[in-house]
Parts: C-alpha cells; sequence; structure tokens
C-alpha cells in the first residue's frame, strides 16, 4: 500500500518483476526449513544439546552451500536475465533484484535455522520481540520510500545485520550453541572468488546476454566444484551426509552425482599430495 502511494510507475513494476525472483530461493530454503522444525521439535536443548548443535551447524552448513553461490551467480547475472525474459522494457529490474537478495547472505549464514530453533524449543515471548522489532524497523523506514526507494531497501539489509547478529548472540546465551563460522566463511570465499573469476571471464568473452547467460551458468557451477576443495570448505564427510539426503529427491539425485564425484576427485588428490609431501 505504502509503496502503490509513494513510488511512481516505472519503478513499482521494476520492484515486482524483481520480486519474482525470489521463488528461485524457495525452492532449496523451503525443504530444509520444512525438515529442521521437526528435527528441533523433537530435542530438548537440556538434554540434546550436542545433537542439536549439530543439526543446526549441518543446516547452516548445507545452506550456505547453496545459498551463497545462488546468491552472488544472480549478482552478477541479473541483467542477463532481465533482458532475456524481458528484453529492455524492464531496465531498472535487475538493480532491485540486486538490492532484495541481499538479505539471503544472512539466511546463507544461519537466520533461518535461528528461528526455527527458537520456535522449536518454545521460546515464543522471544520470537514476538524479534517481530516487533522488525515492525519497528520499517515505521521508521517507511518516510525513505517517498525519496528512493532503492535506498530503502539497501538501508533495511544494513540495519538486519546487527539485528541477526543479535540472534546469534542469543542463541549461544541461552542454548550454547554457536555456528561454525570457520566453514561459513569458507564457503562465502568460495562462492566470492568464483564470481570474481566468472565475471573476468565474461568481461573478456563480451557476449550477448543470451550466451553470457549460458555460459557464465556453466563457468559459476565448474569454479566453484574446483575452488571448493581447494580451499578445504568442503570435505567428504559433507558430501557422505549430502547424498544420504539427497537419495529422497529421487532423480534429482541424479543431477548431482557428477559434480559430488568431481569434488571428491579433487579432495583426493589434495589429500594425496599431502601424504606425498609429508613422506619426503
Amino acid at each position: 500500500l505504502v509503496l502503490s502511494i509513494y513510488v511512481g510507475p516505472v519503478s513499482l513494476a521494476n520492484y515486482s518483476i524483481s520480486q519474482n525472483y525470489e521463488t528461485i530461493y524457495s525452492n532449496i530454503t523451503a525443504p530444509l526449513s520444512n525438515v529442521l522444525f521437526p528435527s528441533f521439535s523433537k530435542l530438548i536443548i537440556t538434554e540434546d544439546q550436542h545433537k542439536i548443535s549439530l543439526i543446526y551447524n549441518y543446516a547452516n552448513f548445507y545452506m550456505s552451500l547453496f545459498v551463497f553461490p545462488l546468491t552472488f551467480g544472480i549478482l552478477l547475472l541479473s541483467n542477463h536475465m532481465v533482458v532475456i525474459l524481458y528484453g529492455t522494457t524492464f531496465l531498472y529490474a535487475s538493480g532491485f533484484i540486486n538490492l532484495i537478495i541481499l538479505k539471503y547472505f544472512l539466511i546463507g549464514a544461519g537466520s533461518l535455522a535461528n528461528t526455527k530453533l527458537i520456535q522449536s524449543q518454545g521460546d515464543t515471548k522471544y520470537l514476538l520481540t524479534l517481530e516487533l522489532m522488525g515492525i519497528f524497523k520499517y515505521i521508521l523506514l517507511t518516510p525513505i520510500i517517498i525519496y528512493d526507494l532503492n535506498a530503502f531497501l539497501f538501508i533495511d539489509f544494513i540495519l538486519s545485520i546487527p539485528l541477526t547478529i543479535y540472534v546469534f548472540y542469543w542463541i549461544y546465551e541461552k542454548y550454547g550453541i554457536t555456528n561454525d563460522w570457520n566453514n561459513i566463511l569458507k564457503l562465502f570465499i568460495s562462492s566470492l572468488l568464483t564470481t570474481l573469476i566468472v565475471q573476468n571471464c565474461l568481461s573478456i568473452l563480451n557476449l550477448t546476454s543470451n550466451y553470457s547467460l549460458f555460459i557464465g551458468f556453466i563457468l559459476y557451477i565448474l569454479f566453484y566444484m574446483i575452488i571448493l576443495p581447494l580451499i578445504g570448505a568442503i570435505k567428504d564427510e559433507h558430501l557422505d551426509y549430502l547424498e544420504v539426503n539427497l537419495k529422497g529427491l529421487g532423480l534429482i539425485v541424479l543431477l548431482f552425482n557428477y559434480p559430488i564425484g568431481i569434488i571428491r576427485y579433487i579432495i583426493s588428490q589434495i589429500s594425496r599430495t599431502k601424504c606425498d609431501d609429508e613422506s619426503i
């Protein structure tokens, strides 16, 4: 309602188009979100802290594994995606897309698992407090929409960072559980390095949007698979757990067999090189 009053029709149309891209994330986050709550709710923090911590860290790891590269990839290729789907009709949509998806960096870091963990342990009063803080944040930001929707989206993301950090701190103080930030950081760096490499490749090739999107997508997957094991962001145990959980997805598991095989091969070569160096 506020947007329809203060935002012009051109910006509003471009913003509406940009929101469609959030469905890409729902296909990744929804299955994990549906599994997390029942997994956490079966356990009591005072009796099963270690089990909850394992589920929490594994959930955040796999969320980061997929959400970080997806977010960086869309930031890199959003303009080509918009041009292919809508031509030059919505010139500003890619800018809105890039601002809207910034929040998924926080989801990739673990904010989704935070909410499910708190819900499962019955701390609904704290969740209500967070909801009220979020409403208050939007009330403060509403006047900014009048001047610039882009500024509103960016400031909204910036203000969400300290709120998310506070939730991580609250979970640590309340439940004694913390994120494996070393793994999360490695996954973030892997995605960032992949993005920079692919960006340079596309700049050199200077292709049309159709070819840039296709080749950029292929290069992104290839370089991401290579960089992940090279910097130690993924291990055999992560792949084992991933394969077990993918079996329930039917034929979709076939799409992951080849990438998993490549990553396993790189990990084995790195391990063999280390053993050779130690023997010398």
